[in-house]
This record gives C-alpha cells, structure tokens and sequence, in this order.
C-alpha cells in the first residue's frame, strides 16, 4: 500500500511540475504575441494618421498602448485625440508622455511633449459639478457614465467638448439629471440642488431637469397640457344592455344570448381591441427608442437635449403599450370566465364602461 502512495504522489508531482514548466514557456510566447500585435496596430494607426484618418487611427493608438506602454505610442495617440477634438484627452495623454519620457532620461521627447501640453492648456474646457448638499447618504454623482467622486465635486475638471448629461441619486431621493452642453475653451459649472425625498410609487415622476410633475391618475378631473403629448391607446368602450326580464333566456338556446354571455363576448372583444392596440404601441416605442440612437443623439449613456427627448418619448410609449396589455389581458380572461359561468335564468340589471389609455384604466358598472 506504501509503495503505490509512493508511486501515486510521484506521479502527480511530476504532471504539476510539467504543467508549471509550460506555463512558464508559454508566458514569453504569449507576451511576444502581445507586442508584435501592439506594432501592428501602431503602424496602421501611424498609416491612418498620415492619411488623416483620425477617427480610425486613434482606436488602433489606444488598443497598441493597451498591449503594450510607450512613451511613442502616447504621443502619437496625444496628437490623434487633437485632430479630432478630444482636447482634454489629447492634453491629458501629452502630460502622461512627458512624465514617461522624464522617468526614462528621454529630455527631447519630454520638452516636445510638455511644448503640445501647454500650447492645448488655452482650449480646454472645464466643467465643475457641485452639490447643494453633501452629506447625503449613498450620494452617486455620474457625468455621463463616469463616476464622478466627492473629491471632484466643486473642482473644475478638464473635458472634452460635447455634450453630457450630469445625474444624481441617492436611496429614499428623488433622482435628478440634466443636459449640459460644453464648447472649447467653456468653463461650465453645474450646481445639483438638494434631492428631495421620494413620492410613493404613483404620486410623482422625476424630470430630466430635475422639475417633478403630478402623475396622472384615470379619474382626475383635470390634467395640465402635456408639452410632450404621447399618442393615447385608442379608447376601448362598450354599452352592454341595461335590462334583462326573468324570462330573457341566458343559455343561449332561444331569445338570442343571455345576459351574462352579452357580457362575456363584449368584454372579450374589448380585451382583443386593448391587446391589438398594445402591439401597435409596442411597436411605435421600438422604432422610438431605435431612432433616439441615431447619429447626434445618444451614444450609451450620453444624450444630447434632443436625444433625451426621443427616449423619453419611446419610454411614454412604451408605458402606453403596458398598460393596454394589462388590461386587454384581464378583460379577455374575464369574457372568457363569464362565458363559461354563465347562468340559466336570472334578472340582471347592468351597464359596464370599460377605457383604456396611456395614463392608465378606467371600469365603471353596476349590478343590482
């Protein structure tokens, strides 16, 4: 028994020292494939910028500087991110080559280096984001889908030009957020007012800008005018008759259909109307929130005014189409139980008003 442990144990220290010595191989190999792709990559972005192809060359830059670091490749992505107006990139990345090249002695690339740093320094815009109120627990302060910590909040920080949409939150506050537009060479400060407590569900909506709205409820006896108007569902209605005699019958064998059978195909109907509806909603805040990406609008989570605007409105639709789903839904599951639990004879006096909209469902009847 001692003797196959022995052998045992030998053998598994052996597989684990072989598998220790490939790795060790395999690591040069895979970091010799790892430069020759970061040249690569390098001389196509230097062939793209002698074209003046920016836009294409400046993603081969920063994907060769991520492979491999070096004082070039910065410089040549500094230079790239300038040509195409990321100028607060461009300065950063300059400063960056001319502290490696400082580290490595390199005096010449240094000056050159710092010399493209300043001369940007008179371009870049600033934007400085503050809070009314700091100390606030769980407080997330985003411009656009960077982070943006305590330790930036009143400082005025670099940015490229463009558009950016500055959000913040915080458990049990209302969110707020907001467009701002930053030109060259701006100084743009944006101050986030005091976040106040969250409604409860149904009671308000938050705003892009931070102004609060009252939810519309089906009932209210009057709305203030939409000034994004959201096409409404179309309404959903049926009269069901008022009266029925005891001799009516309700089976459906003589007299016509019975009372509650009425009310099961009328409700039936509804619910089909309400469901074709959602669809065609459905489909209308698709192509909404696809149009909201084009180009100038959004890209992931940065939105210009008007790009927001469209994906809101595809959000409203969206909504719209909800909520006739639900209730066609339930108003198909209820034909479909009256139908089957409809009585032999009975007396029955009903009206049944059924409304379906964007803002929500309205059903009104009564029974005796």
């Amino acid at each position: 028994m001692n003797v196959r442990r022995a052998v045992r144990f030998r053998a598994a220290l052996s597989a684990l020292i072989a598998t220790a010595a490939a790795l060790v191989v395999a690591r040069p190999a895979l970091a010799e494939t790892d430069k020759a792709a970061a040249q690569a990559l390098f001389e196509q972005a230097r062939r793209l910028s002698a074209q003046k192809s920016y836009p294409e060359a400046c993603p081969r830059f920063e994907e060769s500087l991520r492979m491999e670091t070096s004082i070039g490749t910065q410089y040549y992505l500094a230079d790239c991110l300038e040509h195409i107006g990321r100028t607060a990139s461009a300065w950063a990345m300059f400063v960056e080559a001319a502290d490696g090249a400082r580290r490595a002695h390199d005096e010449g690339r240094e000056r050159k280096a710092r010399e493209r740093a300043r001369s940007l320094e008179k371009e870049l815009a600033h934007l400085t984001i503050d809070v009314a109120e700091r100390d606030v627990d769980g407080l997330e302060v985003r411009r656009g889908a960077v982070h943006v910590g305590a330790g930036q909040l009143g400082v005025a920080v670099p940015v490229d030009p463009g558009d950016y949409v500055v959000h913040a939150s915080a458990p049990g506050r209302a969110e707020w957020s907001k467009t701002i537009a930053v030109a060259k060479g701006e100084m743009i400060t944006v101050r986030i007012p005091r976040l106040d407590a969250a409604s409860p569900p149904g009671t308000a909506t938050s705003t892009r800008d931070g102004a609060r709205l009252p939810h519309s409820t089906p009932n209210a006896s009057s709305v203030s005018p939409d000034p994004d108007p959201v096409p409404s569902a179309p309404s959903l209605s049926a009269r069901l008759p008022e009266t029925a005699t005891p001799n009516t019958p309700l089976d459906g064998t003589t007299g016509g259909l019975g009372l509650n059978r009425k009310l099961a195909v009328a409700a039936g109907a509804t619910g089909a109307a309400a469901l074709a509806a959602a669809g065609v909603l459905a489909l209308v805040a698709r192509g909404a929130a696809h149009d909201s990406s084009g180009p100038g609008l959004c890209t992931d989570d940065v939105c210009t005014s008007a790009g927001l605007d469209k994906r809101n409105h595809a959000l409203h639709l969206a909504d719209a189409a909800t909520v006739a789903s639900i209730a066609g839904g339930v108003l198909l599951a209820t034909g479909v139980v009256l139908w089957v639990t409809a009585p032999t004879a009975a007396a029955r006096t009903v009206a049944l008003e059924v409304g379906v909209q964007a803002g929500g469902v309205a059903v009104r009847g009564r029974l005796p």
